[in-house]
């Protein structure tokens, strides 16, 4: 049994840089005072804490606490351990509590827990505020970038080509990039003088402004080159900053004949098998998914270490063969009746548990989508209004119901996704669950969303070193026959070029 130091941070920056090792210090020195002689160790991560099936580490801590391999877990304060709505709170605790597991915060050195109705109370409190805490800081922050946008000052967002950032007099604003601003004016005029975007593209291709034809027509359109300021009432502030073209070289422009249709912008989506499971032995954190686009369009695919060094040996591996070699070494241990047993017996313990946090999200979606759908209902009246009156609406306005739209049906797929995932809490049919799970590691063409199911029911973790790979399996003891070193050498992954690995030596960025 050992103690869990579990240190979170919200945004996706280097962990080494934000107060996580301070949190660890913090801790490790609480429960060094009050536990003397106990195994500590230590689980960090940086998200946000809105969604618990988003956090990989906690999931992780949360195994770990049903197969009774933590008895008590350190947080800095109770929204580092969950700060989503009240009923997920609750939840964990709960969860917590019916693995025996303390939760204690070294800020105030007290428990956390809600077993009496003072307690529960208390825990309502503090989550409450900390959602309050959270909204009031998204909303202060939204609307003081409003008001500097007001005034005119530049708060971030891209940059059009041909300007760069600098401050004056004591705010952000627009200045000319000397080695572009010319070449835009140029595309400007060819775009004036031809009245082809065809001509225009290739300008700007060659001198590598823009790459596509949608691109070179959003940039025609863009009334920042005349030196105006889009304002949040949709107006244009004139004289913001010093233009790039003239009026009537810009009206010319808006004359040439364009795209009759829009793109769709393509989407990678990627199932990452094992995601949240691939740990590098050398760093000691979890490997995380990326991508990267050659300039022949192919697209590589890989798990990364976290900690990005140059002394880490392991570095990357390509997620392809990886999964598809890890699928096939799960496959024959498997056949073990053993594993499968083990894996039942996992499965039925966190059964129960599961649920209580699926049912809080799908209520949560619920909501999420009810409101979604009142947002759309209402922007529609509101623009059926402007045409009755027979008033143009913005263009923002547009944007903002295809925004609304979008988030609606996300939100809604999502919804049936938990719905038909929803497991009920009646006991297991032993004989149909090993049966449907030999089937699918048998099955060569099985979906992604089931393999992904499997290997977080069998594997709970891959350790990666230079020289081996490691599979640690669920339900069993450290150092008996949960280790399984894997008889394929890290190096081997890039003996053989192919098409979906990158090669040894390089960076992400130069593939």
């Amino acid at each position: 049994m050992t103690i869990a130091l579990y240190a979170r941070v919200s945004n996706t920056d280097e962990i080494e840089t934000s107060s996580v090792p301070d949190q660890i210090a913090e801790g490790r020195r609480f429960a060094q005072q009050r536990w003397p002689g106990e195994d500590i160790e230590e689980y960090e991560e940086a998200v946000s804490a809105r969604d618990i099936a988003s956090r990989p580490v906690f999931c992780r801590l949360l195994n770990d606490c049903r197969d009774r391999k933590v008895s008590k877990i350190v947080v800095r304060d109770q929204d580092r351990l969950a700060r989503g709505k009240t009923e997920e709170v609750l939840t964990c605790l709960r969860i917590l509590e019916q693995c025996n597991v303390s939760v204690w915060q070294y800020r105030s050195g007290q428990e956390i827990h809600c077993k009496d109705a003072v307690s529960n109370l208390m825990t309502t409190l503090l989550a409450s505020v900390a959602t309050f805490e959270r909204d009031m800081t998204a909303a202060r922050t939204k609307d003081k970038m409003i008001e500097m946008r007001k005034k005119g000052q530049v708060t971030g967002g891209t940059v059009p080509q041909g300007y760069r950032i600098a401050e004056l007099d004591g705010k952000k604003t627009f200045l000319h990039d000397a080695s572009k601003a010319n070449q835009v004016r140029k595309v400007f005029e060819e775009a004036a003088n031809s009245k082809s975007l065809a001509s225009a593209w290739r300008l700007a291709e060659e001198f590598g402004l823009w790459s596509c034809k949608q691109s070179v027509q959003n940039a025609l359109k863009n009334r920042v080159y005349l030196g105006e300021w889009h304002l949040p009432d949709g107006t244009w502030l004139k004289d913001h900053h010093e233009g790039i073209v003239d009026a009537d070289t810009f009206s010319r422009a808006q004359e040439l004949l364009g795209l009759a249709w829009s793109p769709r912008r393509r989407t990678v989506e990627r199932e990452y098998l094992l995601q949240g499971l691939v740990k590098c032995e050398h760093c000691g954190r979890f490997m995380s998914p990326h991508h990267v686009k050659k300039r022949n369009g192919l697209r590589v695919f890989y798990y990364e270490c976290t900690r990005k060094s140059r002394t880490c040996p392991v570095k990357r591996l390509p997620a392809s063969d990886f999964e598809e070699w890890a699928w096939n070494q799960l496959n024959g241990l498997c056949q073990n009746p053993q594993v499968l047993h083990n894996a039942l017996d996992h499965y039925e313990k966190s059964c129960a548990a599961g649920n209580s946090v699926e049912k809080a999200r799908l209520q949560d979606l619920e909501r999420q989508v009810r409101e979604s759908k009142g947002k759309l209902e209402a922007l529609k009246a509101y623009l059926a209004t402007l045409l009755a009156q027979g008033t143009t609406p913005a263009a923002s306005l547009n944007t903002e119901l295809l925004k609304y739209e979008r988030e609606r049906d996300s939100r809604a797929t999502e919804l049936a996704m938990l719905r038909s995932n929803l497991r009920a809490n009646s006991p297991v049919d032993p004989e149909a669950f090993l049966r449907a799970l030999r089937h699918v590691l048998a099955d060569g063409n099985a979906s992604s969303r089931r393999k992904r199911a499997v290997i977080a029911a069998l594997v709970k973790e891959i350790v990666v070193s230079a020289s081996d790979i490691t599979f640690e399996l669920v339900a069993f003891t450290s150092g008996g026959a949960s280790a399984w070193e894997g008889a394929r050498r890290k190096n081997e992954w890039f003996a053989q070029p192919s098409r979906m690995a990158p090669r040894p030596g390089l960076e992400p960025g130069t593939l």
